[in-house]
């Protein structure tokens, strides 16, 4: 119940702080942002991503990695390893990505969700979900 209520805090905190800031073309907003789905990961286990971009391999059986902690400067990277064109979904962002192909999200995570865990959604040969937890 903690974690619930820390998460509630920030959450209003977060709120209050951007509603004071003055509104700009291109300007994250408390109504822009997505809220987590979850306070914890659903996997047993999380794995460390480094650098720019948070990849997500989409295969033919399950995504992989199936949770990942991301920080709020990284990217969404989707590298599509089947042979149909997938779909994924997260708050604001959509990437359509074709068959042996790769996309990459234009907004750092920090720019459109909360932090928290959310779920990738993932659609093509199958449908799944892949965890991402934003770490602040």
């Amino acid at each position: 119940m903690g974690d619930m209520k820390r998460l509630l805090a920030m959450t209003i905190v977060l709120v209050l702080a951007l509603t004071g800031c003055a509104a700009t073309a291109g300007a994250v907003t408390p109504a822009s942002l997505k809220l987590p789905d979850s306070v914890e990961p659903t996997a047993g286990a999380c794995a460390e991503t480094q650098g720019a971009y948070a990849v997500v391999q989409v295969n033919p059986d399950v995504p992989s990695p199936r949770c990942q902690k991301v920080g709020e400067e990284q990217k969404l990277q989707v590298v599509n390893n089947t042979e149909q064109t997938v779909k994924a979904h997260l708050g604001q962002v959509d990437l359509t990505v074709g068959p042996h192909q790769e996309a990459t999200a234009s907004l750092a995570f920090g720019q459109y969700l909360v932090p928290g865990v959310h779920r990738l959604a993932i659609v093509g040969q199958l449908e799944t979900a892949v965890e991402l937890w934003l770490r602040s």
